[in-house]
């Protein structure tokens, strides 16, 4: 039997291979690999804020500020400008 199961690659369920087997499985969980040399840390991408109305006038209201830009406000509001944006807004690959 024991020949039989070794040639024909038959994992043998006698008692005493059994306990052979559960052995190994044990000292091969002993071995196991460690990931922690392959592993590395990933550099923090900038937070990608979600789109919206609110937010968008109140970064483009700051941004018109601090660059003493005097483009009237409400140019915002055109509608020219928020296709502009919504064009922006879709793309994928950046802008």
């Amino acid at each position: 039997y024991i020949q039989w199961a070794q040639a024909n690659k038959f994992v043998s369920m006698l008692l005493r291979d059994t306990k052979c087997h559960k052995l190994e499985a044990a000292a091969a969980a002993k071995n196991q690999a460690w990931l922690d040399g392959h592993l590395c840390k990933q550099e923090e991408e900038d937070c990608i804020v979600s789109y919206l109305d609110l937010l968008f006038c109140e970064a483009t209201i700051q941004w018109l500020v601090k660059t003493d830009q005097i483009c009237p406000v409400d140019a915002i509001h055109h509608k020219a400008f928020k296709y502009m944006i919504n064009v922006v807004v879709c793309a994928t690959n950046g802008v």
